[in-house]
């Protein structure tokens, strides 16, 4: 005969037994109304999240935050961009071909109505370079014509062609090559650090990725189990309650059960909640989500 049954309390025991069940009772379904609340309000304030391409490997993974993630594109543009300054520098030293032309035309009035009309023009082309030792030659060819009208005509129209070439050295403000090739060193030692940065921005956003990868990895099968442990836990209640309805057992067996249920769901929204926040961690750093919409 069992003296510790139920039905053989004091009514005194059976009465705390039974306040501590209803008290439990309304603990546990205000826990799960808040919680339920706080979930229902979060996913109508948030965003809908681009879905994960599926499935994603790793590899995948690094080849999307390559050529997507908008940090390694700004660090590819800026070496990109240093790298044109670099042929910015060495084209100061190209050689340049220009062309220059003039025309104009003079009045000379005489003591009579016999007033003189005389037209000029100068036409010219050639290089120009300047040198790294700080040289500057210039090789042009030249024709001039000049015509007058009126009295003293003759002998016109008069043409003339010449050809020059010139060098000019500075003997004391850029001088030698050191001075003429500083803006060419500045602009290499640029790109190399620049491109040297894009090489680290893409180390770094490859060692994110593999890290939030397997975080988000991690933390789906957290969730798995998890869900398994609620399955698990529903059945215990489903056990307590047919083990109440025959007498084995107090029903604050039945509550004890669904107290641990209630912490089972909680842990699956906190489970749920960093399987969200990984993914949105992964995206950023695969360059799918907007970076201005993290949290």
């Amino acid at each position: 005969m069992q003296m510790d049954s139920w039905a053989a309390r004091p009514a005194w025991r059976r009465w705390a037994a039974g306040a501590r069940r209803t008290a439990l009772i309304i603990l546990t379904t205000a826990a799960g109304a808040v919680t339920a609340a706080g979930a229902t309000a979060a996913a109508a304030a948030d965003p809908p999240m681009p879905a994960l391409p599926q499935p994603l490997a790793l590899r995948e993974a690094f080849e999307l935050a390559l050529r997507h993630n908008k940090e390694v594109q700004v660090a590819d543009l800026t070496a990109a961009a240093d790298r044109e300054r670099v042929t910015q520098a060495h084209g100061d030293f190209d050689p340049r071909l220009f062309g220059e032309a003039t025309q104009g035309a003079a009045d000379q009035p005489g003591l009579a109505d016999d007033g003189d009309r005389l037209s000029h023009g100068l036409a010219a082309a050639g290089l120009r370079q300047r040198l790294t030792t700080g040289t500057t030659w210039e090789a042009a060819s030249e024709w001039d014509y000049s015509d007058r009208d009126g009295a003293g005509s003759d002998g016109f129209p008069q043409h003339g062609t010449g050809a020059r070439v010139t060098l000019r050295q500075d003997l004391l403000k850029g001088f030698g090559r050191d001075p003429n090739r500083a803006g060419i060193r500045v602009a290499q030692n640029t790109w190399r650090s620049s491109r040297e940065g894009s090489r680290d921005t893409r180390i770094v956003t490859l060692l994110d990725v593999e890290a939030a990868y397997w975080g988000l990895f991690y933390a789906q099968a957290d969730l798995g189990v998890r869900r398994k442990q609620l399955d698990r836990a529903n059945r215990l209640v489903a056990v307590a309650e047919s083990q109440v309805r025959v007498g084995q057992v107090a029903p604050i067996e039945v509550t004890r059960a669904r107290s641990s249920a209630a912490a089972q769901a909680v842990a699956i929204l906190d489970a749920q909640s960093r399987v969200t926040l990984l993914q949105h961690r992964l995206l950023r750093l695969l360059g799918i989500l907007d970076p201005e919409r993290m949290p």
